[in-house]
């Protein structure tokens, strides 16, 4: 499969296209924040007043460039698709899988890069974009092609979509390390061997956990937590681009001076947030993760949906900074090495949730972290649907993973 790498040459064709092109590798490279009509002129070698005319505008290219991440992506599950036309066994499974998850979390980095940049401006968007729901569709029905070819239950064609956009989002950069490469094939082995009904082989969860305590704590001596905290609601609110020093000064009520004083740039107010919520998550005792009652699995799912929507359907400021801030991790090398570990350690919240559920005393550290990865890829597909439906659909999905999980032959 011909590899959507970003740094590619620009196409010889008209001048729409150079343009769509030039705005498809911006936010790949950059993010929304990036592709400006000047921007995008400059890659392209087309004028830039040329936007307006051919798209309208800004909103017009953006969506044109997503349309062609979205038309990449469905060239790329047709190619896969067609290695399927010799039956394989249900045993080939776990490796096709793992070389497939692979092949697009690296080779199609881009094409994923901009599906995540589409999924971000679904989630702000009074009324998401209707490539959206059909990218999440599409991958949907993709997923039931693969199973029912491998001669397994098109069922579970939801749970393998979901674990598929949580790797692509947690594994949107080339491994640093040969551990990280070790745990995305022991992660997608794991979850091919329950999917097909044969989770006696355990696995190795070691190469995640090496990551995880690799991290080191951030230094938080000179850190101001309520012009953090501030700054954390406007990254998930307005994205990278709207995260300046007089935008945190102006909502948190203090000086620029302020600001300035204690993040001197913004690489160092960006670095802030990611230091709050990367030892948020590192430095959480276990005792205040303790189950303090018994669970059933529905509670769970409506507490994760709660948690990432507000009752109209708008989405925690939080978990959008999070959002953002793994999308950021593949384009600045400064963060790369810290995101790994807040990957690595992410399915420890839900944990002891999963254990004390029906049947989780047979889950391991591995199992939750492929919840969680389940649930990132469930929380992406939420953000394409109306606002009014997707706290209930997001708690659908989730306890649809969660008794997947528990389930005796999973």
């Amino acid at each position: 499969m011909k590899n959507s790498d970003p740094s590619q040459a620009m196409p010889q064709s008209t001048a729409a296209d150079r343009l769509t092109e030039a705005a498809f590798i911006l936010l790949a490279q950059t993010g929304s924040q990036g592709v400006t009509s000047r921007a995008v002129g400059d890659l392209s070698g087309v004028a830039a007043s040329a936007v307006n005319y051919h798209f309208g505008g800004r909103e017009g290219l953006l969506s044109s460039a997503f349309a062609l991440a979205h038309s990449r992506a469905t060239k790329w599950r047709s190619y896969w698709l067609s290695s399927l036309a010799c039956s394989p066994p249900v045993e080939a499974f776990p490796g096709w899988l793992a070389v497939t998850m692979e092949d697009y979390a690296y080779g199609q980095s881009a094409v994923s890069a901009v599906l995540r940049e589409l999924g971000l401006d679904a989630a702000r968007a009074p009324a998401p974009p209707a490539l959206a729901i059909v990218e999440c569709d599409s991958a949907q029905t993709f997923w039931a092609s693969v199973l029912g070819a491998f001669g397994l239950s098109i069922d579970d064609a939801a749970l393998a979509a979901d674990f598929a956009g949580g790797m692509a989002i947690l594994h949107n950069q080339r491994p640093t390390r040969p551990e990280q490469l070790a745990w995305f094939n022991e992660t997608c082995a794991r979850f091919a061997r329950r999917i097909a009904g044969r989770p006696e082989k355990a696995g190795w969860d070691g190469w995640r956990q090496s990551l995880r305590h690799q991290a080191s704590l951030p230094d938080k001596s000179h850190c101001a937590p309520e012009v953090v905290r501030v700054a954390i609601d406007i990254l998930g609110r307005d994205g990278l681009g709207g995260l300046t020093h007089r935008a945190v000064a102006a909502e948190a009520g203090v000086s620029l001076a302020a600001v300035t004083g204690t993040f001197p740039t913004r690489a160092a107010l960006v670095r802030g947030v990611f230091d709050e919520l990367h030892g948020s998550l590192l430095e959480r005792p276990a005792e205040d993760r303790a189950v303090k009652h018994p669970v059933n699995a529905r509670e769970i799912a409506e507490g994760v949906a709660a948690s990432t929507f507000a009752t109209d359907g708008a989405p925690s400021p939080t978990i959008l900074a999070i959002e953002e801030l793994l999308a950021a991790s593949g384009r600045d090398h400064q963060l790369r090495e810290g995101i790994v570990a807040l990957r690595a350690a992410r399915g420890q919240t839900l944990r002891d949730y999963l254990f004390a559920l029906p049947g989780g005393q047979l889950l391991d550290e591995l199992d939750a972290h492929i919840h969680s990865t389940m649930v990132l890829g469930a929380m992406r597909s939420a953000f394409a649907r109306e606002p009014s439906t997707r706290r209930m659909w997001l708690a659908g999905r989730v306890l649809g993973q969660c008794l997947w999980l528990a389930r005796p032959n999973s």
